[in-house]
């Protein structure tokens, strides 16, 4: 293997397959769903080589999931840096909240981007004008020069339109300028309607156009307008109302979505306008606006501002002329309009999937197993889909001398409980960030226990549901004496209610497993449990995460006979990733002695079974390594730099867990792989500077895109694909 430091993460696809991973074992009723719920424009044609397709929008579409198109020209030309960059995610961030999968679409060297991942949306921000707006008749420049721009509301169409997204979100459409029966200016956008099938969610029609002369080109080009609110005013993008009426109104995300499968159904092959105004409480003062617009226009007409700079010029003076009001009502109206967007994809992949079942009565498709579309960043209030964590849950204590522990006689110092586990840690980490684990563990019959049970409730807020109390056990404990140093002296562990986590234990949890979006058995458990656990996970198709919890017991998959082929994910250390290899018989010590390449060669050897694999390398980062089809990836994250890490270090025994946490947490809400990664490192050192093994301070506020990205100091390029095997 050679590591290559050359190429950045945006060059490189293939990891975000990682970031929909949880449904990958959900395989017979997705090959099944596919063929019904593929769009029609997929079954035509596949799309062009040279749009490339983000593996995480690409692995949503084809499993009927709902995916929103968003525009690029809002981060070039829309608002300066980094307040661009800032809005374009808190609108990705607003699509993911409201259920769906936002896919930013723009253009970087040539290559028509679908999905863009934080750090080109950042590069498209610093290039702020200098980048190029793509409309259809751009595409062909900017793709033969190798050229970079945002696309307006007619490129990212056509790239919606060619990827198979049905729903694209943007802050207005363009339309018919003022004069145009003179200068003949027609915004390409109102073409582009009338010949690609996508619904535009927009705030109508910028309001320094002619709008009545634009709402007669799109009844010219077939396109249907409908508002979706109270009223069938149609919104002149500032304000709510405009003086003119669209074609019909939609009450409700629903009824959109059912004009939208309407239309698809009937075979129009045009697009549809759903104006959606902006909220009474964000709308700027319509008439101080259209004074400043009158005022703009004729400033424009004097210094000769033509053709497509005349709107950024106009927008960027009535900002200044009403003191910032035009501007925040813009992003106020763009917010808006996503989570709208975002609620119609949701509405409009449910319809779709019921209309496919109906349609094909003789295929056995049960709803029931196949389920609604996936909402994942709202996992927290969607139990049908909740992750499921079996593992072990312990009560630590430490006493800790004030200097050298005495053999005889009684050592002054101090004593601290706290709870831990590897199960228990990764849960609570979960918990903390929202994302409604449900924990299965068992406890004794006895105060350690009830209290253990009582901070799980309380002070973690977690479902207890899953904790079994059992009357012949003690709570599970462990007590370690620590020199003044912090050098241990003597440790005593009481482990033996782990063992009582059994399969018929388990079982009582079937449900919960049959629905869950992943499963995570930590080591502690016994091997006989690991293997009735992957059983069931395989046969309900739920993805299943190993997390070793230490050496020796890395191995118990393996002792469990097949279990190990049947995991989906594991996360250990290079040490357990070693003794998982060597119980499985694959040895390489001998042909490398880099750690790194050595780790990246086991890896490559457990792809063949185990396509999703992380692995700590302690001061040397994460390894990241994927295997879907017969494509195999690895990507290399160094560790958090150096004024990222504590300063004291107080706790190390729940670090790798909150890690794990924080991964699992960001998957399955579909945040970038860069950011899952970075995230993962956050908590874990967090984490580290905190009493208990699990931080108090992860809290998801902390945890957003934005949180991670502004504590890493995101840089993608520091991830280096691993190259050349």
């Amino acid at each position: 293997v050679r590591i290559s430091h050359q190429a950045p993460l945006q060059t490189i696809s293939s990891p975000g397959r990682l970031l929909r991973g949880f449904d990958v074992m959900r395989l017979h009723h997705s090959v099944r769903w596919c063929c019904l719920n593929v769009s029609r424009r997929f079954c035509q044609s596949r799309s062009p080589a040279v749009l490339k397709i983000r593996p995480r929008i690409e692995h949503a579409l084809q499993h009927g999931d709902p995916v929103v198109a968003l525009e690029s020209t809002i981060v070039t030309h829309g608002m300066p840096y980094p307040d661009n960059v800032r809005t374009a995610l808190e609108v990705e961030e607003i699509v993911r909240q409201e259920g769906a999968l936002p896919a930013t679409i723009g253009v970087l060297d040539g290559e028509v981007r679908v999905g863009l991942s934080p750090h080109e949306i950042d590069c498209l921000g610093k290039l702020g004008v200098e980048a190029r707006k793509v409309s259809r008749r751009d595409l062909p420049v900017v793709v033969s020069q190798k050229l970079s721009g945002g696309t307006t509301v007619s490129g990212t169409m056509i790239a919606a339109c060619q990827s198979g997204i049905d729903v694209f979100v943007t802050g207005g459409i363009g339309g018919v300028h003022r004069g145009a029966e003179t200068s003949m200016d027609i915004s390409a956008d109102l073409t582009e309607l009338g010949r690609t099938p996508v619904a535009v969610v927009c705030g109508g029609v910028k309001s320094l156009l002619d709008i009545r002369l634009t709402l007669e080109y799109l009844e010219t080009q077939g396109v249907t307008v409908a508002t979706l609110g109270e009223t069938d005013d149609f919104p002149a993008f500032f304000t709510r109302y405009s003086g003119f009426k669209s074609d019909c109104r939609v009450g409700s995300p629903l009824e959109c979505a059912r004009l939208i499968q309407e239309s698809s159904r009937l075979g129009l092959n045009s697009g549809l306008v759903i104006a959606v105004p902006i909220p009474e409480e964000s709308a700027a003062d319509g008439a101080a606006v259209e004074s400043a617009i009158e005022e703009a226009l004729e400033e424009a007409k004097r210094m000769e501002v033509k053709g497509r700079e005349v709107t950024p010029f106009v927008l960027d003076f009535v900002n200044k002329k009403t003191q910032g009001q035009s501007l925040s009502a813009n992003v106020a109206l763009v917010k808006n309009n996503a989570r709208m967007g975002a609620l119609v994809a949701k509405e409009l992949a449910i319809l779709k999937r019921q209309s496919a079942v109906s349609r094909y009565p003789s295929i056995s498709v049960d709803l029931s197993e196949v389920g609604t579309p996936s909402q994942p960043s709202v996992v927290e209030d969607s139990v049908a889909r909740r992750p499921v964590v079996i593992g072990a849950s312990i009560t630590d204590f430490i006493a800790k001398a004030e200097g050298e522990v005495l053999r005889e006689g009684t050592s002054s110092g101090t004593v601290y409980r706290s709870y831990g586990g590897v199960g228990r840690n990764i849960a609570e980490c979960m918990a903390r960030l929202k994302t409604n684990p449900l924990l299965v563990t068992a406890v004794g019959n006895d105060s350690i226990g009830e209290s253990l049970v009582h901070h799980w409730k309380h002070d973690v807020g977690g479902d207890s549901r899953g904790i079994k109390t059992l009357d012949d056990y003690g709570t599970a404990s462990y007590f370690a004496m620590l020199h003044g140093s912090g050098e241990l002296h003597a440790a005593v562990g009481d482990m033996a209610v782990n063992d009582a986590i059994t399969p018929p234990l388990v079982a009582e949890f079937e449900d919960d497993i049959k629905s869950a979006s992943v499963v995570c058995v930590d080591g502690n458990v016994p091997s006989e449990t690991i293997g009735f656990v992957t059983e069931l996970c395989q046969r309900y198709d739920t993805p299943v995460w190993f997390e070793p919890a230490c050496i020796a017991k890395a191995k118990r998959p393996v002792a469990a006979g097949d279990a190990w082929r049947k995991l989906t994910y594991i996360s250990p250390n290079f040490s357990e990733l070693q003794s998982f290899c060597t119980a499985i018989g694959i040895d390489k010590t001998k042909q490398y002695s880099n750690r790194l390449k050595l780790a990246v060669n086991y890896c490559h050897e457990l792809l063949d079974v185990i396509p999703y694999i992380l692995v700590s390398l302690g001061n040397q980062g994460v390894l990241v390594c994927t295997s879907l089809s017969a494509e195999k990836t690895y990507f290399h994250y160094p560790p958090a730099r150096r004024d990222l890490l504590p300063v004291n270090v107080v706790n190390v025994t729940g670090a790798g867990d909150s890690f794990a946490g924080s991964v699992i947490s960001a998957l399955v809400r579909n945040y970038p792989l860069d950011i899952v990664i970075k995230g993962g490192l956050k908590a874990a050192i967090m984490s580290l500077q905190a009493a208990d093994a699990v931080s108090k301070k992860l809290v998801p506020e902390e945890f957003t895109q934005s949180g991670i990205m502004e504590w890493a100091g995101f840089d993608a390029e520091d991830v280096s694909p691993l190259v050349d095997r």
